[in-house]
């Protein structure tokens, strides 16, 4: 086992020699002192081979990231608004009944034009997969901050957009936007004992992304694996963690919207509450995972899809 534990080690020190070789003085850079502090005589051999294939595959991307990843580190971003661009996409419909093929085409093409090609979507921020390690000073932020295929704690939104998806899409991913709710009445109902409760009839608006790979980040084994990083002092950590958020940078692709609803669970006495769930799900291809400050300054990046 001491064999295991040593070459595990030594695989980690390689590989972040090779890549300061190779003239890569970032993200990985800061990586290999937070995964080599955290190494001791204690470590079991499973554990040291989770944190040398977490690096290994941080180290292999950051040296094949794309050009566009790269270049959004350092530019400050504006986040398209949601409602705005489902808006638009929603005029890429099927051909209508009474609609020629070359109206259809043109209101198509104009649909698709009005996206503005790729986009940003700031996305909401998993804090518990954004760790920072004060004897390293340097905060690590791993792929499931970014939450892919958490839709909701509750089924029937992630019913309600299976349902709506065409089978040719239903090997993507679903990445959480936002959702709101909306009260349309409330009335005085009795269950089957004769016990009167008040029933609030709610809408529930559930938005998300589409992705149409099988991941939204093809490098790391995990959720836990870590894909950008950054360093921070002690003292400026705490606001840091709570203010960074992750976004995506990523393009509409068809079907372009994907919209659906379905009727919720019955109200009860313990929660007289009866929803309408409505979906709706901009499909995109993932191009590039972006790390913001409060100002939307791009801090790091990682590619996404898969390649």
């Amino acid at each position: 086992m001491i064999i295991k534990r040593n070459w595990s080690l030594a695989r980690l020190i390689f590989a972040w020699g090779a890549h300061v070789l190779r003239g890569r003085y970032s993200t990985a850079f800061v990586l290999a002192a937070t995964f080599a502090s955290g190494t001791s005589a204690q470590e079991s051999g499973p554990e040291l081979v989770r944190m040398t294939a977490d690096f290994t595959a941080l180290v292999d991307a950051e040296n094949g990231k794309s050009t566009l990843c790269k270049g959004y580190v350092g530019k400050t971003v504006v986040p398209a608004n949601f409602d705005a661009v489902a808006k638009r996409l929603s005029g890429v419909r099927q051909k209508g009944e009474y609609e020629t093929t070359s109206t259809y085409e043109a209101r198509r093409a104009a649909a698709v034009a009005g996206a503005g090609g790729p986009i940003v979507l700031a996305l909401p921020t998993d804090r518990e997969y954004i760790r920072y390690d004060a004897d390293t000073k340097t905060m690590t932020i791993a792929a499931g901050a970014f939450a892919a295929g958490r839709l909701s704690d509750e089924p029937q939104p992630e019913m309600a957009l299976f349902l709506a998806t065409p089978r040719s899409l239903q090997g993507g991913v679903v990445v959480p936007h936002s959702h709101s709710e909306r009260l349309l009445s409330a009335h005085t109902a009795r269950n089957g004992f004769g016990a009167s409760l008040r029933v609030s009839e709610i809408e529930r608006h559930t938005k998300a992304l589409h992705v149409t790979t099988a991941k939204l980040f093809s490098f790391p084994p995990r959720d836990s694996s870590p894909i950008m990083a950054l360093t921070s002092t002690v003292a400026a950590a705490p606001r840091i963690k709570q203010t960074i958020k992750v976004a995506l940078l990523a393009e509409p692709t068809e079907p372009y919207l994907i919209s659906g609803s379905m009727d919720g669970a019955a109200a009860t006495v313990s929660k007289p509450t009866h929803y309408t769930e409505l979906v709706s799900a901009i499909v995109v291809k993932p191009l590039c995972g972006l790390l913001l400050d409060a100002q939307f300054h791009v801090l790091a990046s990682a590619d996404a899809g898969t390649k």
